[in-house]
């Protein structure tokens, strides 16, 4: 049976969508007229069959959960009909993570800019992860170092989302460079510094000084950007 253009915009798996279906999806939003356009447009130009682990999924539920409760947390994955249960290690669609990203932001953090929603939500990201029995094993591993922590999460990075790419480099006298090649969120920096702040915040070591450059789009579905870190 052929599936009509409603069932299709309430289910995108890793279908390409169209730029009404990414547009109906932020209108639905309690966001400034600005965020919805980066909002849709970001959902648009999302590379379809990006996968990312389901560890995310599960620290952007408890952060909803800890926000609006159970019964609302759920509701909201269920209008968004990505599902309701994520094996920690497993693959699922990447712009489905988006997806119910976006559509938490409003409900716990009201009233506030995207970027700022990101950034705070990403900050739960590894204190969750290191609540699972594979985080309590990677974080004896982890130490307090910051320059450790750092190559960790690179490698947590390249497993957790294998259409992306990152490279570190450490550079000397506390400074290294994070070189990324990643989805086309204008908001990636947000998740980015929010993830690594919650790492080492985590492990009881100060927060580097972030400076970062977006160098451009790399391929249809990926951007460039570079992160340069001072941890003196």
């Amino acid at each position: 049976m052929e599936t009509t253009t409603t069932e299709k915009s309430e289910s995108w798996g890793t279908r390409p969508i169209s730029v009404t279906e990414a547009d109906a999806m932020a209108a639905a939003l309690a966001l400034s007229p600005s965020d919805r356009t980066a909002v849709a447009k970001t959902l648009y130009e999302f590379q379809p069959d990006g996968m990312v682990r389901g560890m995310f999924f599960g620290a952007l539920r408890a952060a909803l959960v800890k926000a609006i409760g159970e019964n609302e947390a759920l509701g909201i994955q269920r209008t968004q009909k990505i599902g309701e249960r994520f094996i920690p290690f497993s693959l699922y669609p990447h712009r489905d993570l988006y997806r119910l990203w976006f559509a938490a932001i409003p409900q716990t953090h009201p009233g506030k800019p995207v970027k700022y929603g990101v950034e705070r939500i990403a900050e739960s990201y590894f204190p969750v992860f290191l609540s699972s029995a594979a985080g309590r094993t990677m974080a004896v591993l982890i130490g307090t170092d910051p320059e450790t922590i750092l190559k960790r999460l690179r490698e947590a990075y390249n497993v957790s989302v294998p259409h992306n790419e990152h490279t570190l480099m450490l550079l000397g006298s506390g400074r290294a460079r994070w070189d990324a090649i990643v989805e086309p969120s204008p908001f990636y920096a947000e998740a980015f510094i929010g993830i690594m702040r919650g790492a080492m915040e985590e492990r009881g070591v100060p927060m580097p000084k972030v400076t970062w450059s977006r160098v451009g789009a790399h391929g249809k579905h990926h951007q460039r950007i570079v992160f340069d870190l001072d941890m003196t």
